[in-house]
């Protein structure tokens, strides 16, 4: 949805309920063409926007400045960024709006975090976007933190992974070839999917 210029995000706000779904970093070699007209290659954000009269559903793929105006326009917090590379943990600070720069938090059930992370791992090596199973997945995952997640979405990842004939591992080492990546760990799924008799497909075997 075009969202250049001030007015033009006023008027999308004016007619549909907006609210920020992601910030992404982008890997190395990657590009996103954002809906304020421009292409991005550092990190992008995703505005999920439904209409106030018909219900239809659109996304937005914009860089900071404009997601800052979004914010500004309905009140809301910039998400924190899913960065896959090996960098300082840092805050990012704009305004009053103040983010962590890493949003896997001690705090989150240890499960939950690698499927989390295995989650968002596919989204950026796949460029995958909203409204999509990664994403549902995506979405539910970032609800409860601190709590198991359920094991068919376990399942699910594994089963994408099995239908594309790869592990999360042969993700890992390809993209590992022009990024450097953070080190994940996927025993914990290993072993709820072991558990089922249920053939892995996050590490090799």
């Amino acid at each position: 949805m075009n969202c250049r210029g001030h007015n033009k995000r006023k008027v999308i706000v004016e007619n549909y309920f907006v609210k920020p779904v992601a910030h992404i970093k982008l890997l190395n070699g990657q590009t996103i063409q954002s809906d304020a007209g421009s292409d991005i290659e550092d990190s992008y954000f995703i505005f999920e926007c439904i209409s106030k009269s018909s219900g239809e559903k659109k996304y937005i793929n914009c860089g900071r400045p404009t997601a800052n105006d979004f914010c500004d326009l309905i009140g809301a917090t910039l998400p924190p960024i899913f960065n896959p590379l090996k960098t300082n943990v840092i805050s990012e600070s704009k305004g009053n709006k103040t983010i962590s720069a890493n949003n896997i938090t001690s705090s989150w059930n240890p499960v939950r975090k690698q499927l989390y992370n295995a989650t968002m791992l596919l989204i950026c090596a796949w460029n995958a976007v909203p409204n999509t199973p990664l994403f549902s997945i995506k979405d539910e995952l970032e609800t409860y933190v601190t709590t198991e997640p359920y094991f068919s979405r376990i399942k699910s990842i594994n089963t994408i992974l099995s239908k594309k004939g790869i592990t999360m591992r042969d993700i890992i080492d390809n993209l590992s070839k022009n990024n450097n990546l953070r080190n994940y760990k996927f025993d914990l799924l290993i072993d709820k999917l072991k558990e089922k008799q249920i053939k892995q497909y996050f590490e090799h075997e």
